[in-house]
């Protein structure tokens, strides 16, 4: 063990248990090992940080990046959260939609006792399309860009702690 600035540094068993001991590059594939998320130094350390101290998921993480509303800043090297409150009510608005469709075609369909077999197939598939799209409203548009606005004051502590080092 030894004393360098006050800070103590004890010895490490090995470089695959020491994550600092490893370049940057094997650093990186380590996380993407790891997270499946292949990323540059400045947005590794800061998902790092996510990840550990700020408990997200991988999962959020990695779906907020790929659908855009977490990116990196090349100018400042800075990983930052982009929630767009245009994209929220898209979002939001084709879930209601979805919805209340869905709750039309029910009361259709429950109500189409009379009609022929062909309609209520048609009924039946309308239902099917508006639950899909649903689904694909609430995961790939709303749920990114929640994950965001969670993600934008625990970047913010991140960098104000990295300036304060």
């Amino acid at each position: 063990m030894r004393k360098n600035n006050g800070t103590v540094i004890v010895g490490c068993p090995g470089e695959e248990h020491c994550p600092r001991m490893l370049d940057e590059a094997a650093r990186q594939k380590r996380f993407e090992q790891n997270t499946g998320i292949s990323c540059g130094w400045p947005e590794r350390e800061a998902l790092d940080y996510l990840l550990a101290r700020e408990g997200f998921a991988v999962k959020d993480l990695a779906l907020a990046r790929k659908m855009s509303s977490l990116r990196l800043n090349v100018e400042q090297q800075r990983l930052e959260a982009l929630p767009s409150r245009l994209e929220l009510w898209y979002g939001r608005s084709l879930v209601m939609l979805a919805t209340g469709s869905i709750a039309l075609f029910t009361f259709a369909a429950v109500l189409s006792r009379d009609l022929p077999l062909l309609t209520v197939l048609q009924i039946a598939l309308a239902l099917s399309a508006f639950s899909f799209m649903a689904y694909v409203a609430q995961r790939f548009i709303v749920q990114p860009v929640r994950i965001a606005e969670r993600v934008k004051p625990a970047l913010e502590r991140y960098y104000s702690e990295f300036q304060q080092q």
